[in-house]
């Protein structure tokens, strides 16, 4: 395992790492020794029912150290690294104030890049009419949805396309809904928000050895019941 840190005193400390390295057994044995409470940084445990398929930390690990950002959405709710951002600065700030340690815990790098790098904060986009744009824009073919980029936000376009459908769309939805390009929002910044300065562990495991734990996991998911999930 290989730690680093980020410039400034730590505010967070942070076990990162592939599918299998052993990041949840890890992250306990560390919670209960520095008096931690646990943050996901995980972009599929924030839903709920995805529990055997996520490898979700079970209720009984949960009843041991406090966990957040498990459960927080239902399946086919949109959370943004954005709206992580914002979430795991509040729960960080609680937990410190508690006189505990902040243990951010996942494999999904942007979450952790948004609080060491903080983004642009994404404008709020009007549930109702977004839903009717998004859907006339899905069923545009891709060579239109790039016209449209190119046209709307010439700044950020190359960006977009290089995403496929779905930047390029998001891009589009946030012109036309608010009025202002992609490219505004960004250079308009994080509004304030500071980087945080963190403690940063990645757990490294041989290849082989992973890979032979990945195959044992799939198993003993599908023995559990995560096709019926």
């Amino acid at each position: 395992m290989s730690c680093g840190t980020s410039s400034g005193a730590p505010e967070f400390l942070a076990i990162a790492g592939p599918t299998g390295a052993g990041k949840t057994a890890l992250s306990l044995l560390v919670a209960r020794e520095l008096d931690a409470e646990i943050i996901s940084m995980d972009s599929r445990q924030i839903y709920r029912g995805m529990d055997i398929g996520t490898a979700k930390a079970t209720a009984r690990e949960r009843a041991t150290v406090p966990h957040y950002g498990l459960d927080i959405r239902t399946p086919g709710e949109r959370y943004s690294a954005g709206a992580f951002g914002r979430d795991a600065r509040r729960w960080i700030g609680a937990i410190r104030a508690r006189g505990r340690v902040p243990l951010l815990v996942g494999g999904t790098g942007f979450f952790l890049r948004v609080l060491t790098e903080p983004l642009f904060r994404e404008p709020a986009l009007e549930g109702g009419r977004r839903a009717g744009m998004e859907a006339a824009l899905e069923a545009l073919p891709a060579a239109e949805l790039e016209r449209w980029v190119r046209a709307l936000d010439p700044e950020r376009a190359d960006v977009a396309v290089q995403g496929g459908r779905q930047r390029m769309i998001r891009a589009l939805l946030i012109v036309l809904l608010t009025g202002r390009p992609l490219s505004w929002w960004h250079r308009r910044g994080a509004e304030g928000e500071r980087a945080l300065a963190g403690v940063v562990c990645v757990v490294e495991v041989p290849r082989e050895v992973l890979d032979a734990r990945i195959a044992r996991r799939v198993r003993e998911m599908v023995e559990a019941g995560f096709v019926e999930e």
